[in-house]
């Protein structure tokens, strides 16, 4: 799994945010039977400045980060979320039409 990054900043950094991500990504294609390796990478694209702007074109230095992600977290939020949102939804309206939608889409 190769997720790709666009980054301004003077360093390249893993945030939290994209090692969800990144798990999830990985989630998602081992349940739909794909084999996927514990090991992703976030490849990082910094745009050389230095490199200047020569017809229009930019270059880039790039930096790829390995990430050993875990997965085993997410089955019980996706859980933990369906349960709260079941329990938000309003009953339906028959005056509604986005209500007539959900009713004759089940």
């Amino acid at each position: 799994m190769v997720d790709y990054k666009a980054t301004g900043a003077k360093e390249y950094k893993v945030y939290d945010s994209y090692k969800r991500q990144m798990e999830i990504y990985q989630w998602l294609l081992a349940m739909n039977g794909y084999k996927v390796s514990k090991t992703g990478y976030f490849l990082f694209a910094k745009v050389n400045k230095e490199g200047g702007f020569a017809e229009g074109k930019l270059s880039f230095d790039l930096s790829p980060e390995p990430l050993e992600g875990d997965s085993s977290w997410i089955e019980e939020v996706i859980i933990s979320a369906y349960k709260l949102l079941k329990g938000l939804i309003p009953e339906l309206d028959p005056e509604c039409p986005y209500c007539q939608f959900v009713k004759n889409s089940s």
